[in-house]
């Protein structure tokens, strides 16, 4: 069987959708499926190469728009790769790698993983969504990694027969413990006098309710609780003291990316995790203590 992922970035870019596609790629590839990924590059050349045994092809990137990376060599090599693939498998919402599956694709099956709509951008949000209809009528299953997407989104209520719950994987070797794990979990509680630890890992979307648990800690104060907030993105760090909803409480700490290698391992010392109630808990947030919700609105 060959199967090929669509998506904007790969590794070694960080975020929850690239470490997504790398585990189903890699992990197919080593269950003796022959699996490609297309993405786009950061830079403006097309880079062919080989990561972890699975091939990669990083298309030449001319401008971005919206947080989506346009490439024009993306299409005629989506068209190439798609030549006898059993499987073109698509990550959503990215619009041109979709849009180019419309005109271009010509893969046996298409699947699409749908992680979210497409918010807060109105205008270009009304152009993508005769596209967006399409897409979802010609894909042969729809995966999504909480059923409550299936009923909020407008898109997947229409298609519901088609969506199918598939939860998200982790390498759980990366939660192993150690005497050292231990031993840096031990100071990481003493540092904050042993109160309860929450953790946030990821990139700083809006959506993903990071305002409301800064918010949170603010009203419970640092001597009931602590929060640690990991990631970089477009949302205002939560490092920067401004006032406003990104207004950093004494109870939150921040730090920017967090190695994959290393963010399993930095989960020991914590109580709790949180995750906003509209995006399904990435592995991480369950995988060694409690998550806690953070309720977007």
């Amino acid at each position: 069987m060959r199967v090929l992922y669509l998506y904007k970035d790969y590794y070694p870019i960080l975020g929850g959708i690239e470490n997504h596609v790398r585990l189903l790629a890699e992990g197919l590839h080593a269950r003796g499926v022959e699996t490609r990924v297309l993405v786009t590059n950061t830079e403006n050349r097309t880079i062919r190469e080989a990561i972890d045994g699975v091939p990669v092809v990083k298309t030449a990137r001319q401008i971005n728009i919206s947080s989506a990376p346009v490439s024009l060599p993306f299409f005629p090599a989506l068209r190439n790769l798609e030549r006898g693939v059993d499987i073109a498998h698509a990550h959503m919402p990215y619009p041109p790698g979709e849009l180019g599956q419309l005109l271009l694709g010509r893969s046996r099956r298409f699947v699409v993983t749908y992680h979210s709509d497409i918010v807060r951008q109105r205008v270009l949000g009304a152009l993508y969504r005769p596209f967006l209809w399409q897409v979802l009528r010609r894909a042969d299953l729809i995966a999504v990694s909480n059923p409550v997407y299936i009923q909020d989104s407008p898109f997947l209520r229409r298609y519901a027969a088609k969506c199918r719950v598939i939860h998200f994987g982790i390498e759980l070797d990366r939660f192993t413990t150690a005497p050292e794990i231990d031993a840096a979990a031990a100071q990481w509680r003493s540092r904050f006098n042993d109160a309860p630890l929450l953790l946030f890992v990821g990139r700083l979307r809006h959506y993903k309710g990071v305002n409301v648990l800064i918010e949170a800690m603010a009203a419970l104060g640092e001597t009931r609780a602590r929060a640690l907030v990991v990631g970089v993105g477009p949302s205002p760090k939560p490092g920067r003291r401004r006032r406003g909803p990104w207004g950093l409480p004494s109870a939150l700490s921040s730090s920017a990316n967090c190695p994959m290698q290393r963010c399993g391992r930095s989960t020991r010392p914590l109580t709790f995790s949180s995750y906003p109630q509209q995006i399904a808990p990435k592995p991480l947030a369950l995988s060694n203590w409690r998550p806690w919700r953070t309720v977007c609105r």
